[in-house]
């Protein structure tokens, strides 16, 4: 009796000191900010901008004024996660499916409550869910304190089998975010917290989809773990799953019948109908694919990644590289790309190792036996976007005469013309490489890993027998240049009369509300196209929207192109 109450004491001083005392004593400024926050901040209020647009959103979708409904089934909207174009697309699918014919109830989370809340009203959603995974009771912090007792080390934290048999690999990446850390910190001051939170995401995700018959879901995102919980409860309990986003400015829907088609975020052809274009004698997707592919080299792709990676304007050359590091010897320069260290490493279905910290110190260690090569390490070009830990910071001191860490604001194609071939764990650049006639050592799964025109590892084992020899000598180039550039075409390709539907990035929020209403008016027979297109992928019972438009197009662009229309 007293070893219980002795431990709910001290679950209830644990929570204050997480929601008090930590942000006051541990960040005096986040809490002057929180402060501020409440009484000024501006990114609370709703902007005449913002009121403008949330109107043409009201003019954009159906209006079942009356609330009379043709089902007895509702769908559950995501508004935890507000942006601009979330909204754009969210319009387009309901105008799309009719879903004024059910209830709509408006998903309300931690953040943004007020913008969420005037959107949804605009639209004439009035009926909201509450969803915040951050009101922990005790029993929940209980739980949390006797699970962090069974993990001695972070791998644990993967093996362990989660609520709802979400892979332990996702769970770990939301701690990783969560931490800002490259490896799970097991001792972090609120590291019973965050299991909490996990623990209390799959809790509050059951009794929220128990509530209320619903239909569908549509969610904003897979990832973090609170998004997990709601996925995988709603496939448990036979409600369908529907992710609204966008990909390169293009619309990318995923329906998703299993936990498991986390790895479909990206959207990669079927195997079978990519060796059909393989196989066939038409060229379109290796002609798109090319296209674009040489666009982006060249500064011109309009993703957030393509515009940090090749906007620079410094120029580099091999012999500024060999008089700098002293590389004199006949040896090839092997580009090493490093990916950002907690942006979801497992989002493909890592296997080969526990995360990015793990594969660097192992490739690392592994090159510094070999003699045959120079080998220069590029961070990602996110990495001080994101904050936190950066390779250069924390790896300098262990460069070698033959490893050199290559930190410099460079434009990447300067870059890939100073190496011969590259590592990289799942990264895009495996395309523009190999479009470029370099050889890719892809050391773990990734969108592109099943269609072969990067050197694979199916193992860990196998990746550092790889790293022994000298695997960028292969065969088959000119079939590896021509089926990375298919899959460009797949990936990077749209149908001709999607013109400049083409969303700006999310990052830019609300700032986006302006161009969004232009690209509406000044494409309404795209728009009307889209729409349709969504209405008949939904019925067909297709996983990927962007593989299902491609194949019900006759003529096809590359995104850039149709921007351009």
């Amino acid at each position: 009796m007293i070893t219980k109450l002795y431990q709910k004491s001290i679950l209830f001083l644990y929570k204050i000191k997480i929601y008090y005392f930590d942000l006051l004593l541990r960040y005096p400024s986040e809490f002057s900010k929180a402060i501020y926050n409440f009484f000024k901040n501006p990114s609370l209020k709703i902007s005449r901008e913002r009121r403008d647009f949330n109107f043409f959103l009201k003019q954009l979708g159906p209006q079942n004024k009356k609330k009379i409904f043709n089902n007895n089934e509702s769908v559950l909207v995501d508004g935890m996660w507000d942006n601009a174009c979330q909204w754009f697309r969210y319009s387009l699918v309901r105008k799309a499916l009719r879903l004024d014919e059910y209830q709509e109830i408006g998903l309300i989370g931690k953040w943004n409550k007020k913008k969420s809340i005037s959107t949804f009203e605009e639209i004439n959603i009035t009926v909201f869910k509450y969803f915040n995974p951050d009101r922990i009771d005790k029993d929940v912090f209980y739980e949390a304190f006797k699970l962090i007792k069974n993990f001695k080390n972070p791998e644990d934290i993967i093996s362990h089998v989660w609520p709802n048999k979400v892979p332990g690999g996702l769970i770990y990446d939301h701690l990783l975010l969560t931490q800002r850390k490259p490896v799970v910190d097991l001792n972090d001051d609120d590291f019973c917290y965050q299991i909490a939170f996990i623990l209390n995401s799959f809790r509050q995700s059951k009794k929220l989809l128990k509530s209320k018959k619903f239909k569908i879901i549509f969610l904003s995102h897979i990832f973090p773990a609170h998004y997990l919980a709601l996925i995988s409860t709603a496939l448990i309990l036979k409600i369908n799953v529907v992710i609204i986003y966008s990909s390169f400015g293009t619309l990318r829907l995923l329906r998703m019948k299993s936990i498991d088609d986390y790895k479909l975020y990206t959207q990669p052809p079927d195997l079978q109908n990519w060796m059909d274009k393989i196989d066939s004698s038409n060229n379109n997707f290796f002609n798109i694919g090319k296209k674009y592919l040489t666009k982006r080299i060249n500064g011109k792709g309009l993703d957030l990644g393509s515009q940090l990676t090749y906007s620079y304007a410094k120029k580099l050359n091999k012999d500024l590289i060999q008089e700098k590091y002293e590389w004199y010897e006949n040896k090839p320069i092997i580009g090493i790309y490093c990916p950002q260290w907690f942006d979801t490493p497992h989002a493909y279905g890592m296997s080969n190792f526990r995360d990015i910290y793990d594969w660097f110190n192992l490739t690392l260690n592994e090159i510094k036996k070999n003699n045959f090569a120079y080998w220069l390490i590029k961070p990602h070009p996110v990495e001080k976007w994101y904050g936190g830990f950066t390779l250069a910071d924390n790896f300098k001191n262990k460069e070698t005469n033959n490893i050199k860490i290559f930190s410099e604001k460079v434009n990447n194609l300067d870059f890939i013309n100073l190496i011969d071939a590259a590592i990289t764990v799942h990264g895009t650049i495996a395309l523009e490489l190999t479009n470029l006639g370099k050889t890719v050592l892809s050391s773990d799964k990734s969108s592109y890993s099943n269609f072969n025109f990067t050197v694979n590892c199916d193992s860990r084992s196998n990746y550092v027998d790889r790293l022994k020899t000298k695997w960028w000598c292969v065969e088959k180039k000119k079939e590896n240049i021509y089926k990375s550039n298919v899959f460009a075409g797949w990936w990077y390709g749209v149908p001709s009369w999607q013109k400049s539907l083409i969303l700006p990035d999310d990052v830019n929020k609300d700032k986006n509300c302006k161009e969004l209403k232009s690209i509406f008016f000044d494409n309404q027979s795209a728009v009307k196209k889209e729409i349709n297109l969504i209405k008949k992928w939904y019925e067909s019972g297709e996983k990927k929207y962007h593989i299902f438009k491609l194949d019900n197009s006759k003529t096809l662009v590359d995104i850039i192109t149709s921007k351009n229309l």
